[in-house]
């Protein structure tokens, strides 16, 4: 009995040492002014599954959404893991979000494009091509995680992707990246052990979590850089969220998915260098695609405000906003 009242303390003291280390690292959050990009960071990859789900039709009936919705949830996780003083768990769900970005992308590279522009030319494409959807099969948990290397190497045969990284290098400043996240995740030697990333030692005998500012910059850092791979990764397939449009001007609060504010996309255009941003608007300025988006946006007459009430009308309905009146 008395085992085990002292085993129920130790788990108990545990757990103020996790409350005090997240206590610390929230002040330290707030002092170092970083709820504003904390929230770019969260609103930029909402952003990017928007331009995704807009983007190719198979996105929209091939439950794509999953793997962008999950970079999400790591992105989240990652910080709450980091505030409780579980550093390099931070960086595992860090990687995640990397990872998933990267599958959605991947996988996307593989479906056919926008030709199947009806939803019955899609309904029958999608009943043909059941043995061949290669996301639904790792969506089921059939077919494993495709490789990191392979994902890329499908990614560089974009025309975009590859003439990006011949000119800045972009597919060695993922695998620098990823390989980084990969070596504090693996405990590589004793520079990226506990001991040094959460200052549990063997002096340390409660091993209890605490707050290391100097490791909490780190990851905030790290964070960043993966957060702007992201975006390139999906914008050198999507270009579409480089171009902002008056979207609630033209359509009201029924936009197009997938087009983007000016607001939002000046947002994701900041994960690109002034020189790397120059570059890609020089390439695709010429881009059909892009040249057709803007025609059939600017090409609207501006919405009433009649048809926007009655937008808002149609929306408190749908969604029992006030009680739907």
């Amino acid at each position: 009995m008395d085992n085990e009242i002292f085993e129920k303390e130790e788990f108990l003291f545990k757990k103020e040492s996790v409350n005090y280390t997240f206590e610390k690292s929230l002040d330290f959050f707030f002092k170092q002014s970083l709820k504003s990009e904390y929230r770019q960071q969260v609103h930029s990859l909402d952003l990017l599954s928007d331009i995704m789900l807009g983007s190719n039709a198979y996105s929209l009936i091939s439950g794509l959404g999953f793997s962008i919705n999950e970079a999400s949830c790591e992105l989240s996780n990652s910080l709450n893991l980091i505030f409780e003083g579980y550093y390099r768990y931070g960086y595992l769900a860090l990687r995640n979000c990397l990872e998933l970005v990267l599958i959605s992308n991947y996988f996307l590279k593989l479906q056919p494009d926008n030709t199947l522009d009806n939803i019955e030319n899609i309904k029958e494409w999608w009943e043909k091509d059941k043995l061949n959807r290669k996301y639904i099969q790792w969506l089921d948990s059939i077919n494993s995680t495709p490789y990191f290397s392979t994902m890329l190497k499908e990614l560089n045969k974009l025309e975009y992707f590859e003439l990006f990284d011949k000119n800045f290098k972009f597919l060695e400043r993922l695998k620098i990246l990823y390989g980084e996240l990969s070596d504090i995740i693996h405990i590589k030697g004793k520079s990226k052990s506990s001991s040094v990333y959460e200052g549990k030692c063997a002096h340390n005998s409660t091993r209890n979590n605490i707050f290391i500012e100097e490791r909490f910059l780190e990851y905030w850092n790290i964070r960043k850089r993966v957060v702007n791979c992201c975006i390139i990764l999906t914008l050198l397939q999507f270009p579409i969220g480089l171009v902002g449009f008056d979207i609630e001007k033209k359509f009201g609060l029924n936009g197009p998915v997938g087009f983007l504010e000016y607001c939002d996309s000046e947002l994701l255009r900041m994960a690109f260098s002034k020189e790397e941003l120059a570059y890609i608007d020089e390439i695709t300025k010429d881009d059909g695609w892009l040249i057709g988006a803007k025609e059939f946006v600017t090409s609207r007459p501006d919405i009433t405000e009649d048809e926007y009430m009655q937008q808002w009308e149609e929306w408190k309905k749908a969604f029992n906003i006030n009680g739907g009146t």
